[in-house]
């Protein structure tokens, strides 16, 4: 059997040589990856959004309950002048209610979602989770305003809680377990 040979200069070939070693790793590279458990803030920060999301089931079932009346006002101020009957109102009312809980189900579904991948090490859920809960704490002090009696309560507490949980996933041994998982990965 013969060796593969490189082209070099026209009628001339020299032997094929083979790619050269790659460099060895220095000791830093073979040491282990710190893997230690996942650190008490994680937890803290990840316990805190579900009971944001608890906050938010309770929340939207109080909107369709007991802020019924308020779709239905607000159907009959969209459809004013248009000579709609009640029963078209009311199901104009319900659409809307439907509307808003399919809505409210796939936010809950993806605040859950990212609280996991974040407490498995995630940093992009984290982010996430920091952005989206600081929409919502600008959403609900805005909302404040308008809102009355058992959502005021409600709504603040959510706000508090959802401080509390961008704080805790930003605390150091936290940020130590987010990096340590980028780099296992």
């Amino acid at each position: 059997m013969t060796t593969p040979n490189e082209p070099g200069e026209p009628g001339q070939a020299k032997p094929f040589e083979p790619m050269p070693a790659a460099p060895a790793l220095n000791e830093q590279e073979l040491s282990p990856v710190p893997t230690g458990p996942r650190p008490k803030s994680v937890d803290n920060a990840f316990m805190l959004w579900l009971i944001i999301i608890g906050l938010a089931v309770i929340s939207i079932i109080i909107t369709l309950t007991v802020g019924s009346d308020n779709f239905m006002d607000a159907a009959r101020d969209a459809l004013k002048g248009q000579n709609k009957t009640e029963q078209e109102i009311k199901d104009y009312a319900n659409i809307a209610k439907v509307f808003t809980a399919v809505i409210a189900i796939v936010f809950i579904a993806l605040y859950l979602l990212f609280a996991y991948k974040m407490r498995a090490g995630r940093n992009w859920a984290r982010i996430t989770l920091t952005v989206l809960g600081g929409l919502n704490v600008v959403s609900i002090l805005f909302s404040l305003r308008n809102a009355g009696g058992v959502g005021v309560v409600i709504a603040l507490i959510q706000a508090i809680v959802i401080l509390a949980a961008i704080y805790f996933m930003y605390r150091p041994e936290a940020n130590q377990y987010y990096q340590a998982s980028r780099a296992r990965r």
